[in-house]
């Protein structure tokens, strides 16, 4: 299965380079996948480029939209998008982390995060990648429910939500497919605690598991 760079006209293999901490070998890049489980890039000045500001963001994987977000807090403008493991070449899965099983617990997951409004829906016998992409600088170039190939122009670099410069915040999580989200937001007054809910599934429930997303982006 191809990976493609998330900046256009930058290749994968010199991302190490403009990401927020200096990466090292070897894998992980993420320090602490419970509280970052992501890779930000940004840059002042690299290769020619003098701002991050705007810059082109593509999708690294083929996938589908599934949630747009309007500029909410902590993501601000943001792209999902999913894809199913069984599109995924077999021969590349040994690559990929594979979530563990969750630990037997007393509490379920509605105890973990209650449910305050529509409850998030999914397919628990089938399991996809998510990648989501935060920060963007206005509402994304595709909509929910279009397809999206690796490469393909999705949006540009901002610092909305919670952003104090110009990034992208790169998240990857694998979970149960065809999950749907209304919206993923938290840790601001004016949030709502559907977004609130929803944002505990995502993030803290277990359900959908970070996957250090250099392990896709970075060559051996």
């Amino acid at each position: 299965m191809q990976v493609c760079s998330p900046l256009q006209g930058i290749v994968r293999e010199k991302l190490k380079g403009i990401t927020s901490n200096p990466w090292v070998a070897p894998l992980p890049y993420v320090e602490n996948i419970d509280r970052h489980p992501a890779i930000d890039f940004s840059f002042y000045h690299f290769e020619g480029y003098n701002t991050f500001a705007n810059f082109p963001i593509q999708s690294i994987l083929p996938g589908k939209v599934i949630l747009i977000e309007d500029n909410r807090f902590p993501y601000g403008y943001m792209v999902l998008i999913e894809t199913p493991l069984s599109q995924v070449d077999p021969a590349f899965l040994p690559s990929i982390p594979q979530p563990t099983q969750l630990p037997p617990s007393i509490y379920t997951t509605d105890d973990r995060c209650p449910v305050d409004g529509k409850k998030v829906t999914n397919d628990p016998s089938l399991k996809s990648i998510y990648v989501l992409y935060a920060h963007l600088s206005s509402l994304p170039l595709v909509k929910n429910g279009e397809s999206v190939s690796c490469g393909e122009l999705i949006g540009y670099a901002g610092k909305t939500g919670n952003a104090a410069e110009e990034h992208l915040h790169l998240e990857i999580r694998i979970g149960p497919s065809n999950a749907l989200f209304n919206s993923i937001a938290s840790y601001h007054s004016s949030i709502t605690p559907e977004e609130r809910y929803n944002y505990c599934i995502w993030s803290i429930s277990g359900v959908f598991q970070a996957v250090d997303p250099a392990i896709l982006l970075y060559p051996n």
